[in-house]
């Protein structure tokens, strides 16, 4: 007997039965750009002039790197940092050549905006645009080609009416008003009653105090997010004229600096007395060029917004070329002696990864972030296995298809496995059936989805980048590794998997620690964070750059909201139907003991951060993360499938989807079957995000869960042998 998608979701709700508590009524809440593309859009008479007064001269600094840039590691001709290369890690993304010429144009037009709001004639009622010239989707108009077979490596023309949407680079979209402190651009810092926001770090010593817990998710639940968090979000930091980060420093000189934004160590903070801030660049600024208009500064996504394993074939073409075998569609891999298997391709000049040093980058991948821990290594390496096992697939079925035609079909093929999977395994454990119900997200189980929407911006929503972050309290402060039965081995704390390029090249390579994450468990959902991710975090990592021994990763997500202007978790809460919280007595949905702790460092429940109210909600029927968080999330993944012209099951338009038989292929796979096809193992749990159980999800002989079969992709028979 083969287990199928069916058997999956039945006991996806058997899970939900056994974990059931009741769910309250969430909204699908419209966005704030979209309320606020409903204003007038006009021009005015001023906005010229202040443009042109608004513009910065280059710095000395700036003058003085361009002259040098291109003697620069990482400087091609016009193009410089790619989007695979571009930043060291997720605490700062780092950026692009463009990334720095949309910064610059933010700042210009953020200073025009400015003076705006100052003239007699401003109406806030109105939305006002930037002058044509300087308008990026009217200077820079893309051309689509409907007969187009396969979606773009860098998002556009996934929308035919708005190429640019989806795209990389663009800015955030928004759920709420930006809350910055002058409505502008001024971190948000000031409480409801005018006094200071409570030190970040102090609320992750309070709120986020490490403590163990146990929940039915298999550690792999943690780390397959972050990889699908990873696709749709790559937040950019403050750089220079040729890509490089700016890191801010301690210090008189750095408190001064607008880019800095640093956190004071408390004065109860034992673990920090040898340093005396957390240092803190705040991320890049962005307005929202495509649409036209001037507005508070917004943030800017590096990747794009689809659900399209962009972190896997790249952002841009620079670096998917570079992935490229351009051979029989296959993408570039290496070899090493713990296992018989492809790994990612090495980086040029390096030969031995064993020689490098923390933070280094040993491998090649679609996205940068791909060596910030182990498992993240684990995941890329699979999806490209999977990549090069599907080519060859289809190669043998269809030996005339060309190099291009048969590496975009085996992409098309993956980029569908993933959304499936994304969305008939992940989701419905990370919000809840219920919500995957109510937002329509789950995948039908047989048939076309008739519902795309040109309509739908999917750009990713800035406070979908902080409800991500939901898996920093569920992960273990102690890692393993297994064998090829499941015996665990190698238990290190969590630092010893981040940063550190030598990994997959000892101690059983990949495969050892994604077995690893399939026999142990996560954390239940609580407002906790380890103690090395709490406090310990990158320890002497980033000494160089910012004269920091240590960091904290609750802090930083606390302060990274603020940078944002992300208004106060309350306003989340009341837009996504829980009533808006007046007192700490209104939070029926958080723990008591945590609302007391809210008490001990927050002057008003209005004063409550988004991640930090997101990550201390009761977890729904079910789920992951609470109904505000869910809300939230559920609304990006919804956009992300009646957005997407390219998703997996949309029949609309038959020159592009996927034949009845092809599509029901896909929609008997899952992450089980993509494990056994591409990790050395014989056997894997059936819901391989679950905890394994001997009743509820037992183990599985690979050779008995099913898998896709590619004759349906034939198009000349031959005869070919089963």
């Amino acid at each position: 007997m083969l287990f199928s998608r069916g058997s999956l979701l039945v006991l996806l709700h058997l899970f939900v039965v056994i974990n059931c508590r009741k769910n309250p009524k969430i909204n699908i809440v419209t966005g704030y750009d979209a309320i606020e593309s409903a204003k007038t859009l006009t021009s005015h008479a001023k906005i010229k002039d202040l443009f042109a007064k608004a513009v910065e001269p280059e710095s000395k600094e700036e003058l003085k790197t361009v002259s040098y840039s291109k003697d620069k590691e990482g400087y091609k001709g016009d193009s410089f940092l790619t989007s695979e290369s571009s930043g060291h890690c997720s605490i700062l993304n780092g950026g692009t050549r463009e990334s720095y010429s949309m910064q610059k144009e933010a700042r210009t037009a953020m200073k025009a905006y400015e003076d705006l709001t100052k003239a007699d004639d401003y109406s806030a009622n109105n939305r006002y645009m930037v002058p044509q010239e300087k308008c990026r989707s009217a200077t820079n108009p893309y051309k689509c080609d409907p007969s187009e077979t396969w979606r773009s490596i860098d998002g556009t023309c996934n929308n035919l009416y708005n190429p640019w949407w989806g795209a990389a680079p663009q800015p955030y979209q928004r759920f709420a008003k930006p809350a910055y402190d002058d409505g502008l651009n001024a971190p948000r810092c000031k409480g409801v009653d005018g006094s200071h926001l409570p030190n970040p770090r102090k609320i992750a010593m309070y709120v986020h105090s490490p403590y163990q817990t146990k929940s039915d998710w298999s550690h792999l639940f943690v780390w397959f997010g972050q990889f699908v968090l990873h696709d749709v979000g790559k937040t950019a930091s403050i750089v220079n004229s040729y890509g490089d980060q700016k890191w801010c420093k301690c210090g008189e000189k750095w408190s001064s600096d607008p880019d800095c934004f640093n956190i004071p160590i408390p004065y109860e903070d034992y673990w920090n007395k040898d340093q005396k801030c957390f240092a803190f660049t705040r991320s890049s600024p962005a307005v929202r060029y495509d649409d036209c208009y001037l507005g508070p500064r917004e943030q800017l996504n590096l990747v794009t917004s689809w659900v399209d394993l962009s972190q896997v074939y790249g952002n841009d073409l620079k670096t998917s070329r570079k992935l490229r075998t351009y051979e029989k569609g296959l993408l570039k891999v290496s070899y090493n002696k713990y296992s018989r298997r492809e790994h990612l391709p090495k980086r040029e000049n390096v030969a031995d990864c064993m020689g490098l040093k923390t933070l280094s980058k040993c491998y090649q991948a679609g996205d940068g972030r791909h060596e910030d821990n182990g498992y993240l290594n684990s995941l890329h390496t699979i999806f490209v296995r999977e990549h090069n096992r599907v080519a060859r697939q289809l190669y043998y079925w269809n030996p005339t298809w060309d190099d291009e035609t048969t590496f975009q079909e085996a992409r098309r093929v993956v980029i569908a496995e993933y959304q499936n999977i994304v969305y008939a395994e992940f989701l419905p454990l990370l919000v809840g059936q219920d919500v995957a119900r109510q937002f329509d997200l789950l995948p039908s189980y047989q048939g076309y989805f008739m519902g795309y929407d040109w309509k739908i911006n999917p750009n990713t929503q800035n406070e979908f980048t902080f409800a991500g972050r939901y898996g920093h309290t569920l992960c273990k402060n102690w890692q393993l590794r297994a064998d090829k039965d499941y015996e665990t081995y190698s238990n290190k704390t969590i630092d010893y998997y981040i940063f550190n390029p030598k990994l997959p090249e000892y101690g059983g390579g990949i495969d050892s620690l994604v077995r690893a994450a399939l026999a142990d468990f996560a954390y239940y959902p609580t407002s906790q964070v380890n103690d090395k991710l709490n406090n310990w975090l990158a320890e002497d990592v980033f000494y160089k750059e910012t004269g920091n021994k240590r960091f904290s990763l609750p802090a930083l997500n606390i302060q990274r909201g603020r940078d944002h202007g992300v208004a106060a978790y309350v306003v989340y809460r009341d837009l996504c139907g829980l009533g808006r919280a007046y007192s700490f007595e209104d939070l029926k949905n958080i723990p008591r003991d945590v609302v007391s702790q809210l008490r001990k460092v927050y002057k008003s429940v209005e004063d409550i951060d988004l991640w930090t109210g997101l990550t201390s909600e009761y977890p729904l029927e079910g789920a992951a993360v609470g109904a505000t968080g869910a809300c939230i999330l559920a609304k990006g993944f919804r956009d992300w499938k009646y957005g997407d012209r390219w998703w997996f099951e949309n029949g609309q338009d038959p020159a592009i989807a996927f034949t009845p038989p092809q599509l029901d292929e896909i929609k008997s796979t899952s992450l089980a079957r993509l494990i056994c096809d591409n990790v050395d193992t014989d056997y894997v749990q059936n819901l391989a995000l679950l905890w394994p159980d001997e009743k509820y999800n037992p183990w599985m002989d690979c050779k008995k869960i099913a898998g896709i079969n590619f004759a349906a992709w034939q198009e000349v028979k031959y005869n070919k042998p089963y």
